[in-house]
């Protein structure tokens, strides 16, 4: 007799998957309600531990941008808030 596959690991792993990306979604939301000042200042206070992807240091520029007094683009807030929100989960997983 052979097993039937009840796909019960598989779709356990996508429950998982699928928590993770709605919990990222929710950071993203609350980032974004943030005024340009307040982001930067959070982000500047999650200090390195945000630059976790080598080609877009997240702390590094944020820290730049109000170092300098500068307002960030919408391309870079949307840039800094998408990285920051993975960085902050990935770092609650370890």
């Amino acid at each position: 007799m052979s097993e039937v596959f009840d796909g019960g690991e598989y779709f356990g792993d996508c429950d998982l998957q699928l928590q993770k990306e709605m919990e990222i979604e929710e950071t993203v939301s609350m980032l974004e309600k943030m005024t340009d000042t307040e982001l930067l200042d959070y982000l500047c206070k999650q200090g390195e531990k945000l630059n976790t992807i080598d080609t877009f240091k997240t702390y590094t520029i944020a820290k730049e941008i109000k170092d300098n007094g500068w307002t960030p683009t919408m391309k870079q807030r949307t840039a800094l808030i998408g990285t920051a929100a993975i960085a902050i989960h990935n770092n609650e997983e370890e």
